[in-house]
């Protein structure tokens, strides 16, 4: 259309040109921050990576390696190279230094491959934890799934419920556990938790009766210390600060009777009560565990440190 201002549709056109323009500049701009945000991210996981090592299996006398695409496999250890190489990083993920991807699984399934994904700290599938005896196993998965090599005819590692041989791994050259070569930052636990077997561990440095002290457990989404195996009671023995810190222990759920705090006994023959205790004396219903390991029941009133567990 022409008039007094000339041809209007032209100039609308040209106004509207202008506006493509600004949008594929936003475009542009979008994509750089997403490259630039994905490059940040890259570094701070090389910042908080542990050294490199091969992870190594003594009975096949062989170590994990990427040679093609994504899935991992097992060759001989010489020579070492960049697809042999992982490091420890944020979370108990463990990175692969040739491809810079993480070690993961499609789905937390006995004989799901173990494959190298795309690192992504929301993934449980790329969490993993160390076992006694060079178990390593995907983290918070009931009952366990183990790292494991030889029981699959592609000849590929993957998920397997088996704890033998195919499925313990220490560092190749110093055949120490693995998680010896992760640093304080590759836990997988949260920021001022402890890290013991597939479990979480918050020590209080303040002081609260028991009541107080399970409510605060139950707010991070953990309970009061449930001690119930040899190793765990040896780790608090040589963590635990404090001169004393409650547990989950009462016989106030189940009347005369001592019991975890969710209700459940105690675990049959297993007992970690200081000689002469539980003294049953008037008042007495809570439990505390003392600098040695052993348990002492205490007035559930009284103020004292606690412990805190939790999963990964």
């Amino acid at each position: 259309m022409e008039g007094m201002y000339g041809n209007v549709d032209a100039v609308e056109k040209q106004q509207e040109e202008p506006r493509g323009f600004e949008q594929s500049g936003k475009l542009d701009t979008a994509m750089k921050g997403t490259v630039e945000q994905a490059q940040m991210q890259d570094q701070q996981l090389l910042e908080t990576a542990s050294s490199p090592f091969m992870i190594y299996n003594k009975n096949h006398q062989l170590c994990v390696e990427v040679e093609a695409g994504e899935s991992l496999t097992a060759a001989t250890c010489h020579p070492p190279s960049p697809t042999k190489l992982f490091r420890w990083v944020l979370g108990g993920r463990l990175l692969h230094v040739g491809s810079g991807r993480c070690v993961g699984v499609a789905q937390s399934a006995s004989q799901r491959a173990v494959r190298l994904e795309p690192c992504d700290a929301q993934r449980p599938q790329q969490h993993w934890v160390c076992g006694e005896g060079g178990l390593l196993g995907l983290a918070g998965v009931t009952p366990p799934l183990y790292f494991n090599y030889g029981n699959s005819i592609r000849s590929v590692v993957m998920l397997y419920t088996g704890n033998k041989e195919w499925s313990r791994w220490v560092v190749y050259d110093s055949h120490r556990d693995l998680c010896s070569r992760a640093c304080d930052v590759c836990t997988p636990c949260r920021l001022g938790w402890a890290f013991f077997q597939d479990r979480c561990y918050f020590y209080s440095t303040s002081l609260s009766a028991w009541d107080m002290a399970n409510t605060s457990c139950a707010a991070q989404g953990a309970q009061l210390l449930t001690m119930d195996s040899p190793a765990e009671q040896k780790y608090i023995r040589e963590t635990l600060k404090a001169p004393s810190a409650w547990v989950g222990i009462t016989n106030q759920v189940l009347k005369g009777a001592w019991s975890w705090a969710n209700g459940t006994l105690l675990t049959p023959g297993i007992s970690y009560w200081q000689a002469r205790e539980p003294s049953s004396r008037a008042g007495e219903h809570c439990a505390l565990v003392l600098p040695n390991g052993h348990w002492n029941d205490r007035p559930c009133a009284e103020l004292h440190h606690w412990v805190c567990e939790g999963p990964v």
